[in-house]
């Protein structure tokens, strides 16, 4: 009889185990469908589009300390996506998430990568990875980025790693 209950306790365990993973792989895949809405818009200059998907005081941190808000970001991807010719990828992966209350944290890696004409006529091709610490938190609207921080960066031209910034960050 002992046996059995525990077999059963076990049982509901699992099932439980199973429905947590289960909310978990729809939440990184709704999440996921955000950062995918919100690299198109911004590579559409659509900041618009941008704006309803972060909360009115969202900031970002990048690797200078500094923060940014808003309006200064959307000067900052304006001046990337600018730099760049036409056929521009931007995307985001999430690695891992975090729940933290109505607050969900989300490590993730952001790949930017193009091409960009020299002064000379040459044409380039230019790369950047960076990981980033996002924090998203659910509204009644959906849920809306609050935080990100850059954790690192990694740029490369013609696939030569770089120490001087390639693309603007400023």
């Amino acid at each position: 009889m002992k046996a059995r209950f525990a077999m059963g306790l076990a049982a509901l365990a699992l099932v439980g185990v199973g429905a947590a993973r289960a909310d978990d792989y729809a939440l990184k895949k709704e999440l996921q469908g955000q950062y995918g809405k919100l690299a198109g818009a911004i590579l559409r200059k659509d900041f618009q589009a941008v704006r309803q998907m972060v909360t009115p005081d969202a900031s970002w941190k990048l690797l200078d300390g500094k923060k940014r808000d808003l309006k200064q970001m959307e000067g900052v991807y304006r001046r990337r996506v600018a730099a760049l010719k036409p056929g521009i990828q931007f995307t985001v992966s999430i690695s891992r998430m975090t729940p933290q209350g109505k607050e969900e944290q989300v490590e993730c890696t952001h790949v930017f990568a193009g091409f960009k004409t020299d002064g000379k006529g040459k044409t380039h091709h230019l790369f950047e990875g960076s990981a980033w610490r996002d924090l998203w938190t659910k509204t009644a609207h959906g849920w809306k980025l609050k935080r990100s921080e850059q954790v690192n960066q990694r740029q490369s031209v013609d696939g030569k790693p770089v120490t001087t910034p390639v693309l603007p960050s400023t």
